[in-house]
C-alpha cells in the first residue's frame, strides 16, 4: 500500500507541474522531494503514521526549516483508526494528511478541521468573531450563553485560540460565515532553534574543519545526506570511503540539485578523480590544508564543471 500512495503521490505532483525525485530506497526521513517554482516540498510516505519515529520527524522539521521548505506526511491509517479526508492530523508537529487530502488541496477545497489527541478542531479567525459579536449587539456573556460555553472560552477564542468542532459550528451558525481560518498545509517550515550546530555537537573531523573556516553547518542522521551549508549558496555535503560508495552517494546528490537548486559536495578519503559527473569532490587530507572559507570556496569553484 506504501508503494502504491507513493507512485500516486509523483504522479499527480508531476501532473500539478512539480519536478520530482524519490528517496524512498534511502532510509530517509523523508521519501519525496518536490519544487514547483519556489515552492519545495518534502513528504515522508507511510501506509500506518504510528511508524514514523520522533527522531525522524523532528529531523525532517529541521531538514525543511534549512531548505527553506514545507515538510508533510501523507499516510493511509493509525494504530487506531483510518485516516479521514478533509482532516489534518499531527505527528510531532508535523502535518499528517491523506492522499486524497493532499489532491483536494490542490482543487481549493482546503482542509479546516484539524485532529490532535483524540479532537476535532479549528482554527479561528479572532478578529472576524469579535467584530461579528459587536456587530450582533451581543456581550461576549450572551454569546457564551448561545453556544453553550464559557465566558473565558470566549475570550479565548477572540485571542486565536483553537476550538473543538461543535463549538465552531454553533459560532459560525449564531456569528455567520468567515470564523474559521483555513491552515496553510503548504507554508515553509520556520523553527525557534536553528537547524545548523555549533561545532562542539557536530562529530565528523571534516565537517568540524569546515566550521571552523566559518562554514555554518547542519548535520543530518536520516536524510539522503550527510549536511547542508550555505556559505554563499546552497551547499549539499556527503562523505563517502570507497569508490563505489563515493559513486552512489554523488548520484543521489545529483538528484537532489534537481530540486533545490543547490551546489554539491563529497569528501573522500580517496579518490583519483576531482568529480564525480557535476558532483566534486575534495579528499579529507585536502581539507586539512585549507584555513579559510575563501580558500575552500576557490577550490570547490575549481573542481565544479
Amino acid at each position: 500500500m506504501r508503494e502504491k500512495i507513493l507512485q500516486s503521490l509523483l504522479a499527480f505532483l508531476q501532473k500539478q507541474g512539480f519536478t520530482t525525485a524519490s528517496f524512498a530506497s534511502f532510509n530517509s526521513c523523508f521519501d519525496i522531494a518536490a519544487r514547483r517554482e519556489d515552492l519545495h516540498v518534502l513528504v515522508k510516505v507511510l501506509e500506518n503514521i504510528d511508524s514514523f519515529r520522533k527522531e525522524n520527524a523532528l529531523e525532517l522539521q529541521r531538514l525543511a526549516s534549512v531548505l527553506n521548505s514545507t515538510a508533510l506526511v501523507v499516510g493511509e491509517k493509525s494504530k487506531a483508526f483510518e485516516l479521514k479526508d478533509g482532516i489534518i492530523y499531527d505527528r510531532y508537529g508535523l502535518p499528517v494528511v491523506s492522499l486524497e487530502t493532499f489532491r483536494q488541496f490542490f482543487k481549493g477545497e482546503i482542509p479546516e478541521v484539524k485532529y490532535f489527541k483524540g479532537m476535532e478542531f479549528v482554527e479561528l479567525n479572532p478578529e472576524r468573531i469579535k467584530e461579528l459579536r459587536i456587530q450582533q449587539g451581543l456581550s461576549v456573556q450572551e454569546l457564551a450563553e448561545i453556544i453553550g460555553s464559557s465566558v473565558e472560552s470566549v475570550y479565548r477564542y477572540e485571542q486565536g485560540h483553537n476550538a473543538e468542532l461543535e463549538i465552531a459550528k454553533r459560532l459560525e451558525k449564531k456569528l455567520g460565515q468567515g470564523i474559521v481560518a483555513s491552515p496553510m498545509l503548504f507554508e515553509p517550515l520556520r523553527l525557534e532553534a536553528s537547524g545548523f550546530k555549533d561545532e562542539s555537537r557536530i562529530e565528523d573531523n571534516a565537517l568540524k574543519q569546515l566550521h571552523s573556516m566559518g562554514l555554518k553547518i547542519a548535520v543530518f542522521k536520516h536524510a539522503p545526506f550527510k549536511a547542508f551549508s550555505k556559505p554563499l549558496e546552497p551547499l549539499m555535503i556527503n562523505k563517502a570511503g570507497l569508490s563505489q560508495e563515493i559513486e552512489r552517494k554523488a548520484l543521489v546528490l545529483e538528484k537532489t540539485k534537481t530540486i533545490f537548486d543547490s551546489h554539491s559536495l563529497i569528501i573522500a578519503k580517496e579518490f583519483k578523480l576531482e568529480r564525480f559527473q557535476t558532483t566534486p569532490v575534495i579528499l579529507e587530507k585536502e581539507l586539512e590544508e585549507l584555513h579559510k572559507k575563501k580558500e575552500f570556496l576557490k577550490l570547490l569553484k575549481e573542481r565544479e564543471p
